[in-house]
């Protein structure tokens, strides 16, 4: 196979904190945890200024 897990999400919550306003936007995610049965996700949303424009956190339960 290629590496990948099926998951189920168990949780996601998303903090909007500005909206675009012009030009592009750039999402960084992060692995935080990833190791039995779940693995935790955090990712941000910047605008080209590097402005902060949401924040969401995820639990994933690997089913395979």
């Amino acid at each position: 196979g290629d590496g990948s897990r099926r998951t189920l999400t168990l949780s996601s919550s998303v903090s909007f904190m500005e909206p675009v306003r012009e030009g592009l936007a750039v999402c960084r995610a992060n692995v935080i945890r990833s190791g039995g049965k779940i693995a935790v996700v955090e990712s941000c949303i910047y605008d080209e200024n590097e402005t902060l424009l949401a924040k969401a956190a995820f639990e994933f339960y690997y089913i395979s």
